[in-house]
Formats: C-alpha cells, sequence, structure tokens
C-alpha cells in the first residue's frame, strides 16, 4: 500500500492523479475524509506504519502545512521510500530541501 501525502488545497489533482493509479490497480491510502483531533493522528499513523511508501504532493500548499511535514518527519524516522511529486518547484528556502535532499 501506498500512502498519500499532500495538502487539502491540492486535493482535486491529488485525486485525479490517485484516481488513474487505482484504476491500474495500486493501492493507495489518502484522507480524502479529512479526519480530526486524535482520530487523525492516529489513523494517519497507523496507515504510514503499513505503508510501503509513501507518494508525496509538493506544492506552495504543503510549504505551509504543519500536517505534511510531520507526515515526512515520520516517515522517514521509519527509513520507507518517498516518492516526491512536485506540482511546483520548491523556493531555495523550502524545508523540502533539508527533508528530502539526502534521499537522491
Amino acid at each position: 500500500m501506498i500512502y498519500v501525502s499532500y495538502s487539502q488545497k491540492d486535493r482535486p489533482i491529488v485525486q485525479r492523479f490517485c484516481h488513474s493509479l487505482t484504476e491500474k490497480g495500486v493501492q493507495l491510502y489518502a484522507d480524502y475524509e479529512q479526519l480530526v483531533g486524535g482520530e487523525f493522528a492516529q489513523e494517519l499513523t497507523k496507515q504510514i506504519e503499513l505503508a510501503d511508501a509513501i507518494l508525496f504532493f509538493y506544492s506552495e500548499n504543503t510549504e505551509n502545512s504543519m500536517w505534511v511535514k510531520h507526515e515526512i518527519e515520520f516517515y522517514l524516522s521509519k527509513n520507507k521510500c518517498i516518492i516526491p511529486l512536485l506540482l511546483s518547484e520548491p523556493e531555495e528556502s523550502s524545508w523540502i530541501h533539508y527533508y528530502l535532499g539526502s534521499l537522491n
């Protein structure tokens, strides 16, 4: 299973992309229901731990998302594969360079 990390503001494009993957038989988990509170953190932690990889959609919207940063930090701590997809080009000072720069 592949965990999908994205900003809710990018949901329409992420859903279209993920729909095409699931049509090809790829098993994904994406939080389209926008879970809240303790339920949110508990469910996402469980799904991240179960995932074989994380499909990370980066955009200007994820730049300001505390939740996306937490997901990436947690996933990196599990030493699992991160597949970044850039919806926009990150600034030179973006946190994405810090977190994903060592993956190349």
